[in-house]
Order: C-alpha cells, then sequence, then structure tokens
C-alpha cells in the first residue's frame, strides 16, 4: 500500500549518507555525497559514529583512505 511506499523512501534516504557509504565502502556514494553534495565527513550520524569508525569496523580500507584524504584539510586546520 502507500503507507510501505512511504517508508521504503525513509529507509532509502536514512542509507543515503556518508556512514552508510562507509560501511559498505561504496566510494561512488562517498565521492557524490562529499563532493557533489558537500556532505561531512567529520560529522557523526545519529548513532555518534564517525564515517572512518564505519569504515574501519567494516574493514573498508579504501572508504577509510577516501574519508582520512577528505578529512584532512579540516585535522590540519583544527577546524
Amino acid at each position: 500500500g502507500a503507507g510501505q511506499e512511504g517508508e521504503e523512501e525513509e529507509e532509502e534516504a536514512l542509507q543515503d549518507d556518508v556512514s552508510t557509504g562507509a560501511a559498505y565502502g561504496d566510494l561512488e556514494k562517498l565521492h557524490r555525497l562529499v563532493e557533489l553534495e558537500g556532505r561531512s565527513v567529520a560529522e557523526p550520524d545519529a548513532l555518534g559514529y564517525h564515517a572512518l569508525q564505519w569504515a574501519a569496523l567494516n574493514n573498508r580500507v579504501a572508504a577509510a583512505q577516501y574519508i582520512l584524504e577528505a578529512w584532512l584539510p579540516t585535522i590540519l586546520l583544527g577546524a
């Protein structure tokens, strides 16, 4: 029914974030969110975890490397 469609859209929206991209090693999603949509890799998710933590927890080395490179200017500037 219509209620299911709304729930599916909401679930999909929740999954379209940097933490989910990091957890699944989805570099395409990470690139799109960070570079095109301006999302931050430094912001924790709703559970309080950072994208780097999700990447490391799930052994997503390429995602962790991308996040570190994207986050590096923030770390160096202390912002």
